[in-house]
């Protein structure tokens, strides 16, 4: 085995600093059905309003999609919320700088979930 392929071993071992907690963290968000794919809808979709993505997100409830939203804002601080207009009153939600970092990631989600989950 070269250093690298033990390196990589090594940081998936689980016992690396923080490594536990970390997964812990990230298994509460990634583990929630909506948030991910929420999420995935803005970062490939742009901003949207609350209607729009429901339309969008398919099988989602007006209830989840709201809690769901709310978590992103605040919780997590990746996804915000702006008033687009009054009158009607209209919001927009757009990821946040700290959402748009997990573009990638969500990205290798996707890409790997068509290849081996899908497919069985």
């Amino acid at each position: 085995m070269s250093g690298t392929e033990s390196r990589a071993v090594h940081e998936w071992d689980g016992r690396g600093p923080g490594a536990q907690e970390s997964l812990i963290s990230m298994s509460e968000l990634l583990g929630r059905k909506w948030c991910p794919v929420v999420l995935y809808r803005l970062l490939r979709d742009g901003p949207m309003g609350f209607s729009e993505l429901k339309r969008d997100v398919d099988g989602v409830s007006g209830k989840m999609l709201s809690e769901s939203l709310e978590r992103l804002e605040t919780r997590y601080d990746l996804v915000e919320r702006s008033v687009v207009s009054e009158r009607p009153f209209r919001v927009a939600y757009a990821p946040t700088e700290r959402g748009e970092s997990l573009a990638p990631l969500l990205s290798e989600m996707v890409a790997w979930a068509t290849e081996h989950v899908e497919a069985t």
